[in-house]
């Protein structure tokens, strides 16, 4: 199982000030019972301290001499933040604070969910946010009083991060992360619109079958839908056209990655002498088909996103009932056996009236393939454990458990939000921006 990896994790607290904060000031340290030992620095370090918690383990904090933020660049491009905290991050991050945390569990997953828990609580309430290195994703305290109201461990995309590089020709997608766990990293180009909404999932389907052992060849995270070549990235910008390689910077973005691309493309041949074969991957530049296209999980990746889904379940009523006044509609998706086989199954999509502790009261919106005895429409009770999903369909997008980002950006444009919803309930013309 490609999570069953020791990896020690560091990362970064940033907070206001050009001073880096003492170790007293830390008051969040405390108040979630972490206990904390003074050791003499070493190196460059100002101060250190060994931490302590009976539940989460051990870690090690340093303020050091020297210490620089990140490239202006990385925070602009970074995924999971909104637009606020993207900002506030650029504009009262001014020092640092760095957070070792060795493996616990030797559970890439799990032991990032501990190293969260002290991430927050070294930010405390002053903190303005903090950084996995390893992943290169941000974690603002929004984002972790989320992510640490349930003990679900963290999905794929959490351990790395995905970039989104717009230039005249055309958009470069591309993720770090997955590379400083042994895998390789992979680019998109031109990706369609939709892949950064409502088809995101597509990409979690890429970077599940990395992990899980792909990293060159074909790949199908589509069922109905081409193929997609992984194609080392050395080999593309020396056989792609010229404007398609003119989206990828080179430096930094060479080892230990792959482009993904069309699989019609030519043959070996013709890219070792050099024909200009390679193509970017049309289904990812121009979408699933709605209807035509299935999204392609295995089901080892299955299965850790039913596990998550079903551990922050407890986050769908108190979502639901949060953002009411935005029309939402909360969804859940159960697993059941098909009639006419013993394996497999059927996941169905049903809209939630109540989540009742280990029950939901749901009504089925689709009509099964395989199944006689259900029907879209029909109300009823229905274990959790069952449950492979949920979302909450949004003005903003789906809410799920793997995108809780949307909450945030939900909080943000209320206002908005129910001015355009007003002005569609009257008949008139959108607010513009809207």
């Amino acid at each position: 199982m490609w999570w069953k990896r020791k990896l020690d994790l560091q990362g970064e607290a940033f907070f206001r000030g050009t001073l880096a904060p003492t170790l007293e000031s830390l008051q969040g340290l405390a108040e979630v019972g972490v206990e904390v030992e003074v050791v003499n620095p070493a190196g460059q370090e100002v101060w250190a301290a060994n931490l302590r918690h009976r539940h989460w383990g051990t870690a090690r904090l340093s303020a050091r001499r020297g210490a620089v933020l990140p490239p202006e660049i990385v925070i602009r491009l970074a995924s999971g933040l909104t637009d606020s905290e993207r900002k506030t991050i650029l504009n009262e991050a001014q020092s640092v604070l760095r957070l070792e945390v060795a493996s616990q569990t030797g559970d890439v997953l799990r032991d990032r969910k501990q190293f969260l828990r002290f991430l927050g609580a070294v930010l405390g309430r002053d903190g303005v946010a903090g950084m996995d290195l390893l992943g290169q994703t941000y974690w603002t305290p929004g984002r972790l009083s989320d992510e640490l109201r349930h003990d679900a461990a963290l999905d794929i995309i959490h351990v790395h991060v995905l970039h989104v590089v717009e230039h005249p020709g055309g958009v470069w997608l591309h993720s770090h992360g997955l590379a400083q766990m042994g895998f390789v990293d992979f680019d998109v180009l031109r990706p369609a619109q939709d892949l950064l909404q409502n088809q995101f999932d597509l990409l979690r389907s890429i970077a599940f079958q990395i992990v899980e052992g792909a990293s060159s060849g074909m790949i199908e995270p589509a069922v109905g839908a081409d193929p997609v070549e992984l194609v080392d990235a050395p080999t593309f910008m020396r056989s792609a056209s010229e404007s398609d390689r003119a989206l990828r910077d080179p430096e930094g973005h060479s080892d230990n990655r792959v482009v993904c691309c069309d699989s019609k493309s030519g043959g070996l041949l013709s890219r070792l002498f050099g024909a200009k074969g390679l193509r970017p991957s049309r289904l990812l530049s121009q979408g699933m088909v709605e209807g035509q296209h299935l999204i392609r999980f295995s089901d080892l990746s299955t299965d850790l996103t039913a596990a998550r889904a079903r551990d922050s379940l407890s986050l769908l009523e108190p979502f639901r009932s949060e953002f009411a006044d935005l029309q939402c509609v909360a969804l859940v998706k159960m697993r059941y056996a098909p009639d006419s086989r013993s394996d497999g199954s059927e996941h169905l999509w049903f809209e939630v009236h109540r989540v009742n502790g280990d029950r939901v009261d749901a009504t089925l919106v689709n009509d099964p393939f395989d199944i006689a005895s259900m029907k879209a429409g029909q109300r009823a009770h229905h274990d959790v454990d069952r449950l492979t999903d949920w979302t909450l369909l949004t003005p903003l997008g789906q809410l799920t458990p793997r995108t809780l980002e949307v909450a945030r950006k939900l909080r943000e444009e209320r206002p908005r939000i129910l001015e355009f919803l007003r002005s569609r309930q009257k008949g008139s013309d959108p607010p513009v921006g809207a």
